[in-house]
């Protein structure tokens, strides 16, 4: 699985994207032959001004679906990171059991 980490509004240190790579593959990971890569897009909505500001947009691709969105927002940047990792594997696991059971 590849994951794309792009960020706009804030200068994020360079653990940003193993931090990403890390959660999304240890959410993500039963699902290494159904995910074939998943974009993360972070930004800081209201600058240095503080806040719940932080948002995390994740869009997943997996074979035979189409695209898998969530999005969160917070004030730290672990909790924005894991609770959307954590969100997205839930709803991918949804998405396919949905699917298994509408072939049956």
């Amino acid at each position: 699985m590849r994951v794309e980490v792009r960020s706009s509004g804030r200068v994020f240190d360079s653990e940003l994207t193993p931090r990403v790579e890390k959660r999304l593959g240890f959410e993500l990971d039963r699902f290494d032959r159904q995910v074939s890569h998943v974009e993360a897009h972070l930004k800081d909505v209201n600058g240095p001004k503080g806040g719940d500001d932080l948002v995390i947009k994740l869009i997943a691709h997996v074979r035979g679906l189409p695209e898998i969105i969530v999005e969160e927002t917070a004030d730290d940047l672990g909790a924005v990171i894991d609770k959307a990792a954590h969100r997205l594997g839930y709803t991918i696991a949804r998405r396919l059991q949905k699917r298994r059971d509408n072939r049956s």
